[in-house]
């Protein structure tokens, strides 16, 4: 097998490319599975230039608990000190956690199950 070299310039290229191909898969993966999705698109402007931003959520899952479960984008926004790619680049480096070796996926899996039921969501939803 022919060895691919990944150049970061590159990827930075066809970002747009790629994350419409993962959101597209994981979209898919998720339709397969079971779980209805649906489309969300926002437009911003950022330095005077519109963009969209498009991704998709599963339905039924209440608001809240995807706030609960995903208080990482939340946390860079509230750092910014503008809402540029690479000033959200810069604080999302800073504002990492380590990782917690103790955290395997059976531990996490218990843990989002848990948060999931106090929002009154569970699998068989």
């Amino acid at each position: 097998m022919d060895k691919v070299e990944l150049e970061p310039r590159n990827l930075f290229e066809h970002r747009q490319t790629l994350d419409t191909h993962f959101h597209r898969e994981m979209e898919r993966g998720l339709n397969e599975a079971g779980y209805e999705t649906y489309k969300v698109k926002v437009s911003r402007e950022v330095k005077g230039v519109k963009r969209d931003v498009t991704w998709y959520e599963v339905k039924d899952v209440p608001y809240e608990l995807m706030r609960e479960l995903s208080p990482r984008s939340r946390k860079i926004r509230e750092a910014a000190k503008d809402d540029t790619g690479e000033e959200r680049n810069k604080v999302s480096i800073k504002t990492r956690d380590k990782k917690n070796a103790e955290h395997t996926l059976e531990f996490c899996h218990q843990e989002w199950v848990g948060r999931a039921a106090v929002h009154g969501f569970t699998l068989e939803k």
